[in-house]
C-alpha cells in the first residue's frame, strides 16, 4: 500500500540524520511504501499548492496532512490552517484517496530558537495549535476519517 505523507519539517524530519526520520522508519516495516513529502518550513497553502503534484499524481492509496505550526509562527490564524485541511481532504476524497489528520504535537514556547522568538510570540503559537488540535477531532468524526495525534 503506497502512502503519502505531506506536511512541513516535522514531516520532512528536520533535525534528524537522514534515514532516521520517522517515515524513513515507517518504511523498514512492514509491506507499505510511505513516501516524504514533508517540506521544512512549508504552511498549509505551501501544502495545499503543490497537492496536486506532490500526492494526487501519485494516486496513493492513503494520505497524511499534517502542518500548521508554520502559518502560525508567519502570523497566520486557525481559520486558514482549518480551511487549508479541508480543501486537501476534499480534494484526496474526490480522487479517491483516503486522506488521514495528522496533529502535530504541542510546541513549547521557551524551547523555540532565540532568534525566532524575536519576531513571533510562540504563546500565540501554541494557543492557535491548540485551538486547531481541539478542533480537528470534531471535524474527522463529522466526514469519518482518521486522525493520528503525535505526542
Amino acid at each position: 500500500m503506497k502512502i503519502v505523507c505531506i506536511g512541513d519539517s516535522l514531516t520532512a524530519g528536520y533535525g534528524v540524520k537522514k534515514g532516521e526520520d520517522w517515515i524513513a522508519l515507517l518504511n523498514k516495516w512492514g509491506d507499505n511504501k510511505y513516501i516524504n513529502k514533508g517540506i521544512s518550513g512549508d504552511t498549509t497553502s505551501g501544502m495545499l499548492a503543490r497537492f496536486r503534484e506532490d500526492v494526487l499524481e501519485l494516486s496513493p492509496q492513503y494520505v497524511l496532512i499534517m502542518g500548521g505550526l508554520n502559518d502560525y509562527i508567519a502570523g497566520g490564524e486557525t481559520e486558514g490552517v482549518k480551511v487549508n485541511y479541508m480543501a486537501m481532504v476534499h480534494h484526496a476524497a474526490h480522487h479517491r484517496i483516503t486522506p488521514i489528520v495528522g496533529i502535530a504535537p504541542d510546541l513549547i514556547p521557551h524551547a523555540a530558537p532565540p532568534l525566532w522568538r524575536q519576531f513571533t510570540d510562540f504563546q500565540v503559537v501554541l494557543e492557535k495549535h491548540i485551538a486547531f488540535r481541539d478542533w480537528a477531532p470534531s471535524f474527522c468524526k463529522a466526514f469519518g476519517l482518521p486522525e493520528v495525534q503525535t505526542l
